[in-house]
Parts: C-alpha cells; sequence; structure tokens
C-alpha cells in the first residue's frame, strides 16, 4: 500500500537520491482495517477447513470434482494463515524494506492468491469436461492426470508469484522505508506480467468455459425434456417450467461464480492500472484498503459459491457439526401427474447426463 501521502510531490521526491522524511515516519494502527482482515482469516480457516474435514472424514466425498476444491481450499487456508497477517504487517510498516523476509513476505500474498485463481480455472476446467464430455470424463481425468493438474497449478502459481525475488523489485531509497506491497513490487510486474497474463486471461477462459457449459445444458435438458420416450405427451407442457426454473438456476448460480471473482479481483487490479497509467497517486488510502479486503475476501467467498451449494457437502457438514442430516425433498410441482412417469428419478439412476447434471445443478 502507498503511504497517506496522494501528491505528486510525493512520488517525484522517490525520484531524488535524498531520503524523504515520509519514509522515517511509523505507519498509524487502522484498527478498523485490521479487524475486517482478522475475522476474514478466521472464517476463512473455519469455512475452508470445514470443507477439508468433510472430504477427509468421508469416503463418498474423495471425488475428482472434490480433489480440486480441496486444493482450492488449501490455498484459501493459507491466505487466511499467511496473506492476510502480512498484509497487516506491512500496513504497520513491519518489517522494513531492507529487511531479508521483506520480499519473500511480499512474494507469499502473490503466490496464494495466484494459487487460489488458479484453482478456480481448474474447477471450471472439471466442470466443462463433465457437461461437455461425460462418457470421457474418467479417462481425462484419471486420479494421477488429477494429481498431475493440481501440483502443476501450484508450482505455476510459485513460479509467477516469486519473479520479483529474482529482481523485478523496487529498490529501498532509504534504510527506514516501511516494507509496503508497494514499495516492494513494481507497477510494471502487476500489470504488465500479472494482472494481463495471469488474472485477465484466467478470468477470460472461465467466462468462456461457463459460456459454453451453461448453453451445452440448457440444450441437454430441452433435449430430455420434450424428446424423452419415457415421458407421457400430457406431462410434456408440465416439465417444461421445472426445466426452465432448472435454466434459470445455473445462468444465476454462474453468474454468482463470475461476479464474485470480478468484485474480488478487479478492483485492486484496476487501482493498479491506474496508478501505472498516471503521473499521481491519487486513489485515496481508504479505497486501496476496501480493495484489498475485497481480494482477501475471495478465500471466504469460494467455499460458499462452490461447496456450501453442493447437497453432498451440506449433508456431510451436518454430520460433522453433529447436526441432524435431514431429507432433500423436490419442488411440490417437480414431478408430473400421478399417472405419469417420474422421469427425473430414472435419469438419476440410469442416465450419464443426469448424474453430471446433479452435480453441476445446485439443489437438484
Amino acid at each position: 500500500m502507498v503511504p497517506t501521502s496522494n501528491s505528486c510531490l510525493w512520488k517525484r521526491n522517490w525520484t531524488n537520491d535524498s531520503c524523504p522524511s515520509l519514509c522515517s515516519i511509523p505507519a498509524n494502527m487502522d484498527i478498523p482495517y485490521i479487524t475486517v482482515e482478522v475475522l476474514i482469516a478466521v472464517l476463512a480457516l473455519f469455512s475452508n477447513g470445514l470443507v477439508c474435514g468433510s472430504v477427509l472424514r468421508s469416503g463418498k466425498l474423495r471425488t475428482v470434482t472434490n480433489s480440486f476444491l480441496v486444493s482450492l481450499a488449501v490455498a484459501d487456508i493459507l491466505v487466511g494463515v499467511v496473506v492476510v497477517p502480512s498484509a497487516i504487517l506491512s500496513d504497520l510498516g513491519i518489517p522494513l524494506r531492507t529487511s531479508p523476509i521483506c520480499v519473500p513476505m511480499t512474494c507469499s500474498l502473490l503466490v496464494l492468491t495466484q494459487a487460489s485463481i488458479f484453482g478456480l480455472l481448474l474447477i471450471s476446467v472439471e466442470r466443462f469436461i463433465a457437461v461437455m464430455q461425460p462418457l470421457s470424463y474418467n479417462v481425462f481425468l484419471r486420479p494421477a492426470r488429477v494429481c498431475q493438474m493440481i501440483c502443476g497449478s501450484w508450482v505455476l502459481a510459485f513460479a509467477v508469484g516469486l519473479v520479483p525475488m529474482m529482481g523485478w523489485n523496487k529498490k529501498p531509497k532509504c534504510d527506514s522505508t516501511p516494507c509496503m506491497f508497494k514499495q516492494v513490487i513494481k507497477d510494471t510486474y502487476i500489470v504488465y506480467f500479472n494482472f494481463l497474463c495471469f488474472i485477465l486471461v484466467p478470468l477470460l477462459i472461465m467466462l468462456v468455459l461457463y459460456g459454453q457449459i451453461f448453453w451445452e445444458a440448457r440444450q441437454q435438458i430441452r433435449r430430455w425434456a420434450v424428446k424423452s420416450p419415457e415421458v407421457a405427451p400430457e406431462c410434456r407442457d408440465k416439465l417444461r417450467p421445472v426445466t426452465l426454473r432448472k435454466e434459470v438456476r445455473t445462468a444465476f448460480s454462474l453468474g454468482l461464480l463470475i461476479l464474485a471473482f470480478c468484485i474480488c479481483w478487479l478492483p485492486l487490479y484496476a487501482i493498479n492500472c491506474y496508478e501505472l497509467f498516471t503521473d499521481c497517486y491519487t486513489v485515496p488510502g481508504y479505497i486501496t484498503k476496501i480493495a484489498i479486503i475485497l481480494s482477501h475476501a475471495n478465500s471466504v467467498v469460494n467455499p460458499a459459491l462452490y461447496v456450501f451449494r453442493l447437497r453432498s457437502f451440506r449433508f456431510a457438514l451436518r454430520r460433522a457439526l453433529g447436526c441432524p442430516p435431514g431429507q432433500s425433498r423436490p419442488p411440490k410441482d417437480y414431478w408430473c401427474a400421478p399417472q405419469c412417469p417420474q422421469p427425473v428419478k430414472k435419469n438419476k439412476d440410469h442416465g450419464t447426463l443426469g448424474k453430471e447434471m446433479n452435480t453441476f445443478l445446485p439443489g437438484i
């Protein structure tokens, strides 16, 4: 984060050989900011810890999909353990820029946030294969290949996040310079390398994949509801509203996933782009802190959107917390009239697509 002074004069002073007096001013403790960050860390540890614990305790949850979810949960746990405390220390100006742990601590923010983003991308790829190529799902996503994909995402996250340690960072102007993110990481690295290549590109890929998933799911559900020979003709008109509700629910869920990603990450990188392409640091400090909080809050939003909407995880969490598992009841108008067959139930039991859509569509 930048110091409280937002004038162009402050930025020009850093180019001088002399050390400005602002270097020696200790950072004031921002109690509201620190409180919110601590709350985010606790929620991230609790929610993502429940996810990992549920998968470890329940054999039914040890699936390919949940392997990617656990990888994402581990990254989000480390965000709460490492990233948030590092951000708080950086806000307090601890340690100094000349400290040996300053650059590694700053790079840890990049590594773990990058691992979280790659985890989101892997989940979208897995869902794309599950819906678009259900018959080849087990061929494409064998356990060994899944392990390779997860390990590869972490290796790539470390490779991207540790680049500043190889020299692409700002040199300290004086010994009393605080170890703040903007005093360590160059704007060119953040914007051109990190944002354009490893934030914007994954976001565009996710948009394309989820768009294809929604379109294919819509087409398959519509074909099943209208042309399935097991469905009596008098029931097809009654099934169509249910199908439309499924499509709306799917669109809503996918919109939440993409919207959460954009809301949590794009404001911070928009600020970085603005500061790079302008001569003055005109962005107020409190706006930058809000953007940082949003990026960290993504680690709390991920379990709610990807995991807690899945019925199998909800049941596992109920059992882990000692609550009654409850029963999942369909909507009142889910079935046709009594004289009609129950195609949805049969599709779940015998259709590969039904199994995939049961996992894909929340609440079914």
